[in-house]
């Protein structure tokens, strides 16, 4: 059997990944040029992104665990990673639209990142601490991966309507995602941790509670100035 050295981490092995950090070694061998359109254009990311949506849409809370048991890690993080590049190229799209200051235009969403990365991190302590299942990290990060990745475009997409096409018909499609998303989350995670319903609703109320108690901005603040839509300015 050929032995195959990982460009990633330099270990050798063979089969389809390496054994040390999972990268596929398939893609290794591939050409110059491929390589390039991979870099600028992220085709097997792409590719995994719309399998694994389409995939989760038709069954969210079923087929997120199928995934999530299926154990590919490369292709979760591939998907992740692109929804990511969804939401980032859709923030971008939203800053273009806003006239204000740049330095508020970033620390704004750097803000809503942090807590949003302390919301995340609360749920996750209380979830563990009364849990009898034990869960590596990986485990845990898959599945962070596979729920943000779905609910994070459809979030931001509501976000460019807002902006772009319609204020009120954005805004109703954010609130109409609320319950559906909540359901979503409790669902895959009681499956996760094995905790019952309400307590898992109790912990994604408190990790989204303290958070914003430590300074979240209401909606009267300077920071939210920059996001607020813009009021027209009359023609003289």
């Amino acid at each position: 059997m050929t032995t195959i050295r990982c460009r990633r981490c330099s270990a050798e092995g063979s089969g389809p990944f390496c054994s040390q950090c999972g990268d596929e070694f398939n893609q290794q061998n591939e050409s110059a040029l491929t390589t390039l359109l991979n870099a600028f254009f992220r085709a097997s990311a792409w590719g995994a992104f719309f399998r694994i949506y389409w995939r989760i849409l038709r069954r969210p809370t079923a087929h997120t665990i199928e995934i999530f048991e299926e154990r590919h890690f490369q292709d979760v993080l591939k998907f992740f990673e692109t929804a990511i590049l969804i939401s980032t190229l859709i923030t971008i799209a939203t800053l273009l639209r806003v006239d204000n200051n740049f330095l508020q235009q970033v620390l704004y969403p750097t803000y809503l990142l942090v807590v949003s990365a302390g919301s995340i991190y609360i749920f996750y302590w209380l979830a563990k601490r009364q849990s009898e299942v034990e869960r590596s990290t990986r485990e845990v990060l898959t599945l962070y991966m596979l729920q943000v990745g779905f609910v994070a475009p459809p979030y931001f997409g509501a976000f460019l309507i807002q902006w772009y096409v319609s204020f009120p018909a954005g805004a109703a499609l954010t609130a109409a995602m609320g319950i559906p998303t909540l359901v979503y989350a409790i669902r895959i995670w009681r499956y996760f941790w094995r905790i019952s319903a309400w307590r898992l609703l109790a912990y994604i109320a408190t990790a989204g509670i303290l958070p914003g108690a430590l300074g979240y901005p209401d909606p009267g603040s300077p920071r939210l100035r920059p996001f607020q839509r813009p009021v027209p300015r009359s023609v003289p």
